[in-house]
């Protein structure tokens, strides 16, 4: 590279060697060797100024060739069975489609054996899993990269697909997995499950819905998005080397034309200086309801309302989309539709006075909260046994502090663990429906409250007679339902509100004296943490929270709370 000798990667090392030409010379602009990587000033400012100008390379590259990495022969038969989803007519696998509600799967694996698609016994699905999970689908630079090229190529070994192999044969082999899943679910003639199926269908699905992401930013004609918007499809299934750039690698896909002069790049600047200025840029774009509910909470070194980057969004904050409310608008716990509004702080550097107000404190809080790695299928609810072992026990010793009886309670303990929603078994990613609108919710809590009292028995021995529940056989096929909604618990905890005595699902760092709170225009309650300084007292985000009893608003439709300036810091 310019005559000097350069030290470089070696998945670029194979790169370089799979697309060498030996017949013609050609000229390659590799962002890895063009972008200085050093950490000194000069360094950082010139990479500052070249990431600035990627979204125009990429436009403007004649050719764009994507890296998926080598090829083994099981990749080379992943492609040549991905090459025959590529084949099929769009009319067809549109027919495919159609039929893949609840009640037609059977007609679309019929249509999809007609057409030459693979069956569930094919080994193909256990190969596209590990196809999937090459690095190249989670990166969130290739987004652009992808999208902005007029022209583009994978490159897997030493073949090549065109840029439509994406949408065209890895996103319909992602959705036919779904249909065999779902077939394999509530079609299945046996009492076993298709595990392989099943394996592939929750491994696959985060990097499938990676590659809608990538696909559809690049079906945009011209940039139509806000950066919220942007931001709300990256960051649960993107990763970068620096945090930062899980928003620079958006800016050349953002729809505002000055996002550059608020949002310029800057490597200079810290972490949580950043978070700040995105999370100010959001809520001058009417996005701070999404900022508020996503922000980094109380951790050292960072302002509690600044913009999370550090971690992917948990399913419960997940819940709450840019425009501000909740998916399918199933909480709205401020309850006034009225709008978000927030000022900075008269007394404060980083303050924020907003409109919220205290409804109750936190008592009798759980020690630790689940583990937050999500619960990926049924069986892998095995490794947080512990957990919810000790969650049993808290539900019994706190229940005679609330006035329910103990079975009733316990039960809403469950329902508060998934925060009330539940997937209904056959409408994986069609969103949550609330137990108390869906007439079967009750069939999976009491199936779960069966399980836990056996594992209980188990590991510890009889519980109180009063504690368990009847169970019919119909309520057995209900612990896949609870278990696919048992994510939201990931990474929390269970407490219990004094005043109310409700039982709350709130963050692993929650603790006895927290405050709940509802803040305007926000649809989930916070947990706050009130602290005092020389400027008086304030505030300290936590983190959102499930309260029983107050998600739609019941703690301000009486009409005797009113919303005060609360001031976060």
């Amino acid at each position: 590279m310019d005559h000097c000798l350069a030290r470089i990667q070696p998945n670029l090392h194979s790169a370089i060697l799979r697309i060498r030409d030996y017949t013609q010379s050609r000229v390659i602009w590799v962002d890895a060797l063009s972008i200085d990587q050093a950490q000194n000033p000069r360094s950082l400012a010139e990479k500052a100024r070249q990431v600035s100008l990627l979204n125009e390379i990429f436009g403007n590259a004649e050719e764009v060739i994507i890296d998926l990495g080598a090829a083994d022969k099981e990749t080379e038969s992943t492609l040549r069975t991905l090459d025959r989803f590529q084949a099929v007519s769009d009319d067809d696998f549109a027919k495919i489609q159609l039929h893949s509600g609840r009640g037609s799967v059977p007609q679309s694996v019929k249509l999809a054996t007609e057409a030459g698609l693979p069956g569930p016994e094919s080994q193909f699905w256990k190969h596209f899993q590990i196809f999937m999970c090459r690095p190249w689908f989670r990166r969130v630079w290739i987004i652009q990269e992808y999208a902005l090229s007029s022209k583009a190529r994978f490159m897997v070994g030493s073949h090549f697909r065109p840029k439509e192999f994406l949408p065209d044969a890895i996103l319909r082999a992602g959705h036919y997995l779904e249909i065999l899943y779902l077939h394999d679910r509530f079609h299945n003639t046996t009492q076993a499950f298709d595990s392989v199926i099943a394996d592939a269908y929750w491994v696959e699905r985060e990097h499938n819905a990676a590659a809608h992401q990538i696909c559809q930013a690049a079906s945009q004609t011209a940039p139509s998005k806000t950066l919220c918007d942007l931001l709300e499809s990256t960051r649960t299934f993107f990763h970068a080397t620096q945090d930062c750039d899980k928003v620079y690698a958006l800016l050349g896909l953002a729809a505002d034309p000055k996002i550059r002069d608020e949002l310029f790049v800057d490597y200079h600047e810290s972490l949580p200086e950043f978070m700040l200025r995105v999370t100010r840029y959001l809520m001058s774009h009417d996005s701070g309801a999404y900022a508020m509910t996503h922000c980094i909470g109380d951790r050292d070194s960072y302002i509690s309302w600044g913009l999370n980057l550090l971690d992917v969004p948990d399913d419960f904050t997940y819940l709450v989309i840019p425009a501000g409310h909740t998916r399918q608008h199933v909480f709205g716990a401020d309850g006034s539709g009225k709008r978000f509004v927030n000022r900075p702080s008269n007394t404060r550097t980083n303050g924020l006075t907003v409109r919220g107000q205290v409804v109750d404190n936190l008592h009798h809080a759980m020690r630790e909260g689940m583990p937050k790695a999500a619960v990926s299928r049924r069986a892998g609810m095995d490794e947080y046994g512990s957990w919810f072992i000790k969650a049993v026990e808290w539900m019994l010793l706190v229940a005679t502090l609330q006035p329910l009886e103990t079975g009733d309670f316990t039960k809403l303990c469950w329902r508060t663990v998934i925060a009330d929603l539940l997937v209904p078994g056959g409408y994986e990613g069609h969103g949550w429906r609330r137990c108390r609108d869906w007439a079967d919710s009750k069939h999976s809590i009491k199936a779960w409250d069966m399980v836990m009292s056996i594992s209980y028995r188990k590991h510890i021995g009889e519980l109180p007679p009063h504690y368990t529940v009847d169970i019919t056989p119909r309520s057995h096929g209900f612990i896949n339902i609870w278990g696919e909604s048992a994510t939201f618990a990931c990474g929390r905890k269970l407490a219990l509100t004094e005043r109310l005595g409700s039982p709350c699902l709130v963050p692993a760092e929650a603790r006895d004296g927290d405050l709940v709170c509802i803040i305007q225009g926000c649809p989930l309650p916070f947990i706050i943490r009130q602290m005092t300084d020389a400027g008086g007292p304030f505030y300290r985000i936590v983190g959102c929270a499930y309260v029983n009893g107050i998600m739609d608003g019941e703690s301000t439709n009486d009409g005797g709370v009113h919303f005060r300036d609360i001031e976060i810091c």
